[in-house]
């Protein structure tokens, strides 16, 4: 194809030269290398998926991961799952932009440089944030969720929370609750005590909103860690359990109960069948695993085994016996060690273990799962707990299953000691007219020693007052608009 160039110049004294493409309208600046590349550009065939090639590239990829990761929130460590990255490279394969002869995979970017571009990008939406945030938090609305956790190195994972007023549909007033990010930072192992963790968090507020803000009024969400609580009891207004870590821990210790509870040598021979069955499965997934040309060829998806989280496990489990007739009929291509793990997963007895464990389990999980993607959900925990006791009272057990039932309501019900009025108080509030008189009622019917009505009423009280202080210290710039408030003022 030949390219015609028209040379231009403006009318001022020191002329401007530059080039007009007659071909595409384009301009561009008079010297070689602008010139080369556009020449490059046209002079490829004539059809349009040759020519949309110089268009698709790592650039390209890197702008599209980057809006999905943005607009998800999901960890950026996913880019080096081979799962991932395979599926992304069948898409761009797919794609009428890619030239048949190019190696599509090496146009997915690493997660070094999706995690720069991304954050180069996201600047403009942080400050957009602070900026809606910031008088929130300088009135003392606003509210902190904390987690630590390990992705190749340990972190730190801040969020901050607030509800804002919204009109319904049908006209009537409603409060949601808004989550934002406010770190992901790196830390080391041998800092996370309660006065450290203040620090960084402290710190994490300061980069953030750019202001050293008063956390006295602010709750503190975490997992049941000692040190968290404690920095949340020294240096917050009050801590909250995470109630997606609690599920997991009643998961936990079901099989394996806490040291006060009393535990007779026949149960605890038939909880560690159960846990024995959990650990095999483990062994299992990962010895298959191995043997990476067979389990591509069995076709089924197995999950590894997080240490640190105990439902990791149980999914696990359950992964393989959906799947367990399927991975029997290639037990004979199967290394030893793999087929010795699935003759015992195939066994009668554990196939009868496995459905009374996911029987029991399956409540938990569900609310596990329900915690873990629903930041909007403390108003939600103190109704979840009854409602697993009652689930558990439904059961039809005998056998080793009772033993299992029984464990996991004690579980539960050791679980109600973590239970704090706020959560009381937050399920009253949602809706406002809601009645703790029927919530008490199903309290006292499982022995849960809690007064649900007068200690909701009493922190009410208080926190009017609290709040009704704090209105008159502050300075009247610093007032939120009236449509944000936390929960505890509705």
């Amino acid at each position: 194809m030949r390219v015609v160039f028209v040379h231009h110049a403006t009318g001022a004294e020191n002329a401007v030269k530059f080039l007009k493409c007659e071909s595409c309208s384009s301009i561009i600046g008079d010297n070689g290398g602008h010139l080369q590349r556009h020449q490059k550009k046209h002079s490829t065939s004539g059809n349009s998926t040759s020519r949309n090639v110089l268009n698709a590239s790592k650039l390209d990829v890197s702008r599209l991961l980057s809006r999905f990761f943005a607009t998800t929130g999901r960890p950026l460590h996913e880019m080096e799952n081979s799962s991932f990255r395979t599926l992304v490279g069948d898409l761009l394969n797919l794609g009428k932009r890619m030239d048949p002869t190019s190696v599509p995979m090496s146009l997915i970017p690493s997660r070094s440089s999706t995690r720069r571009y991304t954050l180069e990008k996201l600047d403009n939406e942080i400050a957009k944030l602070r900026t809606l945030v910031l008088p929130i938090a300088k009135s003392g609305y606003l509210s902190f969720m904390a987690d630590f956790g390990r992705v190749h190195e340990d972190f730190l994972c801040l969020k901050a929370s607030y509800l804002e007023e919204r009109i319904d549909e049908d006209g009537s007033l409603k409060w949601v609750t808004l989550v934002v990010p406010i770190a992901y930072m790196s830390v080391s192992g041998d800092l996370k005590d309660a006065n450290n963790i203040f620090i960084m968090i402290k710190q994490a507020v300061l980069n953030f909103f750019g202001e050293d803000l008063d956390l006295k009024t602010a709750f503190l969400t975490a997992d049941g860690a000692h040190n968290i609580r404690r920095c949340a009891t020294d240096h917050f207004n009050q801590y909250v359990r995470c109630f997606a870590h609690a599920t997991d821990i009643i998961g936990k210790r079901t099989l394996l109960p806490y040291k006060s509870t009393i535990v007779s040598p026949l149960e605890r021979s038939i909880l560690k069948n159960y846990s024995d069955l959990l650990e095999l499965c483990r062994l299992f997934t990962m010895s298959l695993k191995k043997d990476r040309a067979l389990y591509k060829e069995i076709g089924v998806s197995l999950l590894d085994v997080v240490p640190t989280r105990w439902f990791s496990g149980f999914k696990c489990l359950v992964a393989v016996y959906k799947n367990i007739d399927k991975l029997g009929s290639f037990i004979a291509e199967m290394t030893p060690t793999s087929a010795s793990h699935l003759d015992e997963l195939l066994k009668i007895e554990n196939r009868i273990r496995y459905k009374e464990l996911s029987d029991v389990m399956d409540p938990l999980l569900q609310s596990n799962t329900y915690f873990q993607e629903n930041s909007d959900s403390l108003k939600d925990v103190a109704v979840f707990v009854v409602s697993l006791m009652d689930e558990f009272d439904r059961f039809s057990v005998a056998g080793e299953k009772e033993v299992l039932v029984k464990f996991a309501k004690q579980a539960t019900r050791k679980m109600c000691t973590d239970l704090d009025t706020i959560h009381f108080v937050a399920t009253y509030l949602n809706p406002p007219s809601k009645d703790l008189h029927e919530l008490q009622l199903r309290y006292d019917r499982h022995q849960i020693p809690i007064d649900i009505v007068n200690d909701a009423q009493k922190l009410l009280d208080d926190l009017g007052k609290s709040f009704e202080e704090m209105r008159y210290q502050a300075p009247p710039q610093s007032q939120p608009p009236a449509r944000h408030l936390t929960f505890l003022q509705l």
